[in-house]
């Protein structure tokens, strides 16, 4: 999709290991990522970054597209929300978001949309609990 669209994807995330389930994950970042690729102008830049914090660990994907309105951001998570502005439905039914923010329930998550600082597109924060963090001692056991 990022070629068509002569769109840069850049990831920085360190590497880490988690105790979530990697289908949902999955499925949540190609949700995110899709959204991103659609409504980020050809040769913008997509950005899928991840961090550890004092209190939990993120993951961020960002665009460089027309953002959200600030009256959608209350609306947006739920079932068949489709915005009419900028970010316009292009025929899907209002599910993607809103399938993504109940992942990251199911994972003791949240999903938190917004719009990049600067105000240069959308921003997506997926926020885990440090807890669902694997230890150093585990992850160096799971690699063996």
């Amino acid at each position: 999709m990022c070629r068509n669209k002569a769109i840069t994807l850049t990831v920085f995330c360190p590497p880490f290991q988690a105790r979530i389930h990697a289908e949902t994950l999955r499925r949540a970042l190609i949700n995110l990522l899709d959204n991103a690729i659609r409504y980020c102008p050809s040769g913008k830049t997509v950005q899928l970054m991840g961090q550890i914090t004092e209190t939990c660990w993120i993951l961020k994907v960002s665009d460089e597209g027309p953002g959200f309105h600030a009256e959608s951001l209350n609306h947006i998570g739920e079932p068949f929300y489709r915005y009419e502005s900028a970010r316009s439905s292009h025929g899907h039914a209002g599910l993607g978001l809103y399938t993504v923010s109940q992942a990251m329930q199911i994972e003791g998550g949240r999903m938190i949309p917004g719009n990049v600082p600067d105000g240069s597109g959308a921003q997506v924060i997926l926020q885990f609990p440090l807890s669902t963090l694997a230890d150093v001692n585990e992850a160096a056991a799971n690699s063996d």
